[in-house]
């Protein structure tokens, strides 16, 4: 193998690399509590309930269906098409698998 073929096939690798994880990331949601109380959701697709002590939201992901956020003074701080910061005492964080019922 040359240098020439070696250097077009990484190119290669590194593109097909990138393709897989905007095709991962696009198939998934990504959850971070930065503190009792402040949630950042990514792959959010929906709101299902809405309420001061329960939030339910619809995620984009292959094995989960739902995030149940549980608490006190709960709220939507912002929502954009592809996430959600929840705000409030968080209190718990159920996820919900598409067959899986939840157990309160």
């Amino acid at each position: 193998m040359t240098r020439k073929q070696g250097v077009n096939e990484t190119r290669s690798l590194r593109a097909r690399l990138r393709a897989m994880y905007r095709y991962v990331s696009a198939q998934s949601c990504r959850i971070e509590l930065q503190s009792g109380r402040e949630m950042m959701i990514e792959g959010c697709c929906g709101i299902e309930e809405y309420h001061a002590d329960r939030i339910v939201l619809t995620v984009r992901d292959p094995v989960l269906h739902s995030i149940h956020i549980c608490g006190r003074e709960l709220r939507c701080s912002s929502y954009h098409p592809d996430g959600v910061v929840v705000k409030g005492k968080i209190l718990c964080v159920q996820l919900c698998g598409e067959k899986q019922p939840m157990i309160e």
